[in-house]
């Protein structure tokens, strides 16, 4: 058998107090921090999120202006209590509000934010003759 040292003996409490404080660090945790993934491409972006364990109706996601929010709560598998998270993003002026979509399936929570069609340029016809200021002056003579 095997005799330990008094300097192991006194390092293993320490080892164990500091598991314990680690351990009892993530019991006090309410919430969760589902990892996320942000896509662009050159018409939308698409953000999607890891949410095992969650289920559809415990989802919530709303635009506000150019504020989005996702907010879910799960019950922790070990007990009764649930845990909870929110997360909100300012939407670039780019987005289309009006035609994000959201699709939740095997644990993933995916987000298509679409961006809005950009105005084509457009050649503008150089005219002569009467000029912009006669026309807004109410001036009928023609050059």
């Amino acid at each position: 058998m095997r005799m330990l040292s008094p300097y192991q003996l006194s390092v293993v409490p320490a080892l164990f107090g500091d598991f314990d404080r680690v351990m009892e660090s993530f019991a006090d945790f309410e919430g969760f921090q589902p990892s996320r993934d942000v896509q662009e491409t050159e018409d939308h972006f698409i953000v999607s999120f890891d949410m095992p364990g969650v289920k559809r109706e415990n989802i919530k996601v709303e635009v506000k202006g150019q504020r989005l929010t996702v907010a879910s709560e799960r019950q922790r598998a070990s007990s009764t209590a649930s845990e909870k998270f929110e997360r909100t993003f300012t939407l670039p002026p780019s987005v289309d509000e009006s035609k994000i979509e959201v699709n939740y399936e095997d644990g993933v929570l995916s987000l298509l934010l679409p961006k809005m069609q950009a105005a084509k340029p457009r050649t503008l016809e150089i005219q002569s003759g009467r000029s912009f200021f006669q026309k807004l002056l109410g001036d009928t003579k023609t050059n």
